[in-house]
Order: C-alpha cells, then structure tokens, then sequence
C-alpha cells in the first residue's frame, strides 16, 4: 500500500520578519520605562522634599507660638516686665526645650531650629514709623517679634510672629526714656526687614531687629547730660554700598526723652563677581598682577585694586551693583572691550553684579 501524503505545515500569514520582538523595539521600550520612571521619580522626590518642609515650618510656628505665649507670661508675671523685656531687646533661643540649653538652637525630630526674638518700643502711635522722625506717644507699645529658622531652608521663607502688647499705667517707661530709630533698605532702595541693628555709648548696648518697614526702635537710657552712641549693623554676609561688613553709622548725642531718627543705611547680602582672564594666557601670565573694580553709586565713584589669583579671580562681598574691570590702578578713559597687552596696557570690561542672590557673574577681561 502506497503511504498516504502528509499534509503540508501551514504557512502563517505573517511575515517572518514580523514574528517575536526585535532588539529595536525592546531599546525603545527601556528608554520609555526609562523616561517615565524619571518623570515618577523626580514628583516623588518633589512630594517629599515639600513633605519635610511643610513639616519644618508646623513645627517652627509651633516654636514660635511657644515662644510668644513665654513672653505675654513675663510681660503680665510683675509691673517691671514690660520694661525688662524692652531692655533685653535681641535675643536668640532664650527658651530652651526639655534638656536644652539657653542659647543653643531647639532640636525636634532631628532638626536644629533657631529662635530670634525682637523686643521694641512702638513710640509713635499706630500706622507711623519712628524712622520718619515726630514725636513720642505718651502711653508707647511693646511690639514683639519671633522669628524661626532652620537649616537647608533654600527658598523656604522663615516664620515670623508679631505681637503688640500694652502696659498698664506705670509699668511702661519712664518719662526721661529715649528712642534710636534706623531705617535699612536693601540694594533696590526697598525696606529691609529683619536685619539686626545694634546701638551702644560708653554705659550700654542695646540691639534690636527692623520691622517690615525697615526700622528698627531701640530704647537708650542716656545720662542727664547725654552720651554719644554708634549703630552697627552686624549680620553675618550683609555689607553696605562701600562693600563694608559690619559697617557702623554714627548717631550722635542723644538726650533724655528724645527721638534721634537720624540714621538710615542701605545694606544688603554681599554679592561675588568672578573675573576671567581671556586672550590665550596662562595663569602664570596673569597671576599677581592688579586687576581693578570702578564702581559709580550717586555718591560717587570708587576705584578698588585687587590681585590676580589666576585665569579665574574670585572677588566676594561686593555691593550688588554695575562695575567696570581693568588692569592696574590708572583708570582708563572709557570702559569698553578692549586687546591691549596685559603688560603695558590697560584692557577693560564692563562687569555686573545685579543681585545678591543670583549666581555668580562672570567678568571677562581680554589679554594679549
């Protein structure tokens, strides 16, 4: 018997190049998993990071809070604590936790929290600056200021409580009592809050925070006959359009029962200018040569000399404003772009510092 035929096998009807999965289509789909996970990642990262601050600042109010309760305690526990409070005036982490100690910062959950509280007299009624000058009250306020801080803040803004409280008849200040006031604006010419302001004379120190106006109210006890004082201004990174840090402004004679409003500064956080020696020098070429910053304010121009460290010269606690780069210290007739040799000639470039925040500008200053 003849075998029977076999069938043939099927064809498919699908081309061979069709069947299973290509190594082209497994890369693709790993660089999409890849690009979604990322997406995923980076929101989960974002949650989290908004997660801890919004946890920081509950608890930095909750510390704020407890630490102006503390205060209305002592304003109301004897007839001097308004005044004793008005005379601490500045200070940091006076209320410690459990275990703690004054002075050092309030840890919770892990994180160091810093407490800064303000004490002043509101000597010139409701809705007026003392800063503006005119004339006391004859019943003044206490205004409180707490405010909170803590490590890794970024762009996170401190949390700042203010209360204002009034002392019955006769526990407020005496009748000889006088007033600082100083204004603070930053480099915009805009009111600058919390900075510190500290005022002393041959007897005493006294300091105090500005409010959100800018000014700052410090109350002195000068003697019968008067005594001379000086504000200075001592926050860490902060320098004046001179580029001076810690810079001190003179108040002058101050007499019992005055206001003296005489002062007003413009202070701000320093900023750094980087300048780049370009032209194909090494930093052997440049290194220890003078390099000079014109800076032109409306109260006039300065010339600042400093040394080449290298192709990059890193100047900090500049004021943020516009400068002018050149070589040496004989100021050139313009400031434009220039190639002269860095030996004899004086090459320059416009330079700007515009803000105490921002990175890092970069000067270039050509050579030869």
């Amino acid at each position: 018997m003849a075998p029977k035929p076999t069938a043939a096998p099927a064809r498919s009807s699908r081309p061979e190049r069709d069947r299973g999965t290509t190594l082209i289509e497994v890369v693709i789909a790993m660089v999409l998993l890849g690009i979604m996970s990322a997406a995923v990642l980076g929101i989960l990262f974002s949650a989290q990071k908004t997660s801890v601050d919004n946890r920081n600042r509950v608890a930095a109010s909750n510390l704020a809070a407890r630490e102006l309760d503390l205060v209305r305690e002592q304003f109301m526990g004897s007839d001097s604590g308004p005044v004793d409070l008005a005379t601490i005036g500045l200070v940091v982490n006076p209320h410690p936790l459990a275990g703690g100690v004054a002075g050092q910062p309030l840890v919770l959950d892990g994180t160091e929290y810093t407490v800064r509280r303000s004490v002043g007299w509101n000597i010139t009624g409701p809705g007026k600056s003392a800063c503006e000058g005119g004339s006391a009250v004859e019943h003044p306020t206490l205004i409180v200021t707490v405010e909170v801080t803590w490590p890794n803040m970024t762009f996170t803004q401190p949390v700042v409580n203010t209360i204002a409280l009034a002392p019955e008849r006769g526990q407020g200040l005496s009748t000889t009592a006088s007033f600082i006031a100083v204004a603070v604006n930053d480099y915009k010419g805009v009111p600058s809050s919390g900075r510190t302001v500290t005022v002393s004379s041959a007897g005493e120190t006294r300091s105090a925070f500005t409010d959100a106006s800018g000014c700052a109210v410090i109350a002195v006890n000068p003697p019968a006959v008067g005594a001379v004082y000086l504000a200075t201004f001592p926050d860490y990174g902060y320098v004046d359009i001179t580029g001076t840090s810690n810079p001190q402004r003179n108040v002058g004679v101050v007499m019992p029962h005055q206001l003296a409003a005489n002062v007003q500064i413009a202070l701000d956080r320093g900023a750094t200018l980087t300048i780049r020696m370009t032209g194909g020098v090494t930093a052997a070429d440049v290194a220890g040569s003078t390099i000079s910053l014109y800076q032109s304010e409306a109260s006039g121009s300065t010339v600042t000399p400093h040394v080449v460290t290298g192709l990059d010269t890193i100047i900090t606690g500049l004021w943020p404003t516009q400068y002018a780069a050149f070589f040496g210290t004989v100021q050139p007739p313009t400031f434009t772009n220039m190639t002269i040799s860095r030996r004899a000639g004086t090459p320059s470039s416009r330079c700007r510092s515009s803000s105490p925040t921002s990175r890092s500008p970069t000067c270039r200053l050509p050579a030869a």
